[in-house]
């Protein structure tokens, strides 16, 4: 029996904080896998590719198809799609939510095709009408190639948000991991043994060439576990569906605010393609970038993505207590989770890039390392503020307000922009990642100052709690492995280099760790999963979620 002819789950008010939890576990355990590729790619990267001119057109080309999938893809998926769907679920009418899925499909599908065909007649058409310089010339190049990308990615946001909404996360979260399986295989097969500077540009043309493999691969994987989950699509312009039309309202802001957002990160790559004579820069980015990404995804993406559902549930029946708890409950642990992990690596990330990177290509340029290293430190300065703003911005959503995050996202885009022009010229690429936290702090202290005036309270007084003695800890602990990194790091060499670098993240993990036990911090026993005896739950409804806050 498909999943559409079963009566939905009725979840107990006492369920949604292990809910959340049980699927922030499998989110971020496939995360983990899929950073954990990503990382070997970018060592790879590094190895073959190297952080020259060629490297850095390839990456801010990238940055187009991927802010793409960031408003389209998974924006619109998070923010429209998974309520909407999940609303239609809940009503019980399995032949209303096949519509409603056919009809978001077919759009999605002609309308993403044609903006996807019109971006490459514009790129060839640059091509053949202009003599640019080379580095101009490269990055049209390789963004030509690599647009296409943006129309399955966003075809397999369709189906995670189908996914999602049902509670099936594994395929969503495991999809990304695909990319970095092919990405590995297209540096290996293309680059490792690439000749001269024409010949590592070929290869890289290759590799983006090999991106649209994997984003195939990221939507046909999903289909099999969507059409287990009871989805049946088929060819509708059914535009008038009530639930389409209510996509079509919950989207149209968040894609004014995600596209501020992605903007920024285009503007922030041209900048450093352009304005900074290092030619590196760019790629200095990128790898700093991804490095912050791994706790950014496996923290604030996956409790941001598991919360939405049961937050959409509350909303949905208008319990505001239960979506309150649920809401600071998430805001608290992504803070316990993210200032240690910003404290370690702004520690940590001179020998995280001695590592990971100083090799081949990349060891070859002296500067690429230590401009990557303070990048690092800079963008970690705002590491909490960035994950919190997953989180706030499910709350807005779950109620089904997507105007006000946009309005918030283009004031702050462009306070950011503001910062970034200021601080480029004599921080270089380390004021664009300086510039990039700055605002993201303001961008969070303005959506949780809104939606605590909205819910009339949100639990600010332990969350400040919470993150006065998470931050303490996490200062203690960046101390003990700094020091540790200067007193024994010049020492070591070879091999000893990974497992001091392995045995200083236990090191800091396990300081963390007391300090949140001798502070008797709430918050490690949620990340552990840690539930209560039967015996010892509480009787009252939600007082379980209550104590834990």
């Amino acid at each position: 029996m498909s999943d559409d002819n079963r009566k939905p789950r009725e979840v107990r008010p006492d369920d949604s904080h292990h809910s959340f939890m049980g699927a922030t576990w499998v989110i971020s355990a496939c995360t983990m896998f899929s950073r954990v590729l990503g990382l070997v790619r970018d060592v790879l990267w590094a190895r073959y590719v190297g952080s020259g001119l060629i490297s850095s057109a390839f990456v801010t080309a990238w940055t187009v198809p991927n802010a793409f999938r960031a408003i389209f893809g998974e924006g619109a998926a998070n923010s429209a799609m998974v309520p909407t769907f999940t609303e239609s679920l809940t009503k019980g009418d399995p032949e209303d939510t096949r519509r409603l899925y056919s009809v978001t499909f077919t759009v999605m599908l002609l309308v993403l095709g044609a903006v996807t065909i019109l971006i490459e007649l514009v790129l060839a058409a640059l091509g053949h009408a202009a003599d640019f310089e080379q580095k101009t010339q490269l990055l049209i190049r390789y963004m030509a190639v690599l647009m296409p990308y943006m129309l399955l990615i966003c075809l397999a946001g369709f189906f995670m948000a189908v996914l999602n909404a049902r509670r099936r996360f594994f395929a969503p979260a495991f999809m990304p991991a695909l990319l970095n399986i092919v990405w590995i295989a297209g540096v290996l097969v293309f680059a490792r043994g690439a000749k001269g500077p024409e010949g590592l540009e070929q290869a890289v043309l290759y590799i983006a060439l090999s991106t649209l493999l994997a984003g195939l691969m990221q939507v046909l994987f999903q289909v099999p576990f969507a059409r287990r989950a009871g989805m049946r699509l088929g060819w509708s312009l059914d535009v008038a569906h009530p639930g389409f039309r209510q996509i079509l309202r919950l989207l149209a802001p968040v894609v004014i605010g995600s596209a501020a957002i992605e903007v920024n990160v285009l503007v922030n790559r041209t900048l450093a393609f352009y304005a900074v004579s290092y030619a590196g820069a760019p790629t200095c980015l990128f790898f700093a970038d991804r490095i912050v990404q791994i706790p950014m995804a496996m923290i604030g993406l996956a409790i941001s993505t598991a919360v939405l559902t049961p937050l959409s549930e509350h909303a949905a029946v208008h319990d505001m207590e239960r979506f309150r708890r649920t809401l600071a409950s998430a805001l608290r642990l992504t803070l316990f989770l993210t200032v240690p992990a910003a404290a370690g690596l702004m520690a940590l990330a001179p020998s995280i890039i001695d590592v990971f990177f100083q090799h081949g290509r990349f060891a070859a340029d002296v500067q690429a390392a230590p401009r990557t290293a303070w990048v690092v430190f800079f963008y970690c300065l705002g590491l909490w503020a960035q994950t919190g703003v997953f989180v706030l911005l499910r709350g807005f959503y779950a109620l089904k307000d997507t105007r006000t995050p946009p309005r918030v996202a283009v004031l702050n885009v462009l306070f950011n922009i503001a910062l970034n022009l200021t601080f480029v010229w004599f921080l270089e690429e380390r004021g664009l990642a300086l510039g990039t936290a700055i605002s993201a702090m303001a961008q969070f202290t303005a959506l949780f100052l809104i939606l605590r005036r909205r819910l009339g309270r949100l639990d600010g007084r332990n969350i400040l709690a919470t993150t006065l003695k998470t931050g303490v800890i996490s200062l203690v602990m960046g101390a003990a492995a700094a020091a540790a990194c200067h007193w024994w790091w010049p020492s070591a060499g070879g091999w000893e280099r990974p497992l001091m670098l392995a045995g200083m993240l236990v090191l800091s993990a396990g300081i963390f760790a007391v300090g949140a036990r001798l502070l008797r911090m709430p918050e490690l026993k949620q990340v552990l999963h840690v539930r209560r005896p039967t015996t010892e739950r509480p009787k009252a409804e939600g007082e379980e979620v209550a104590r834990t806050l």
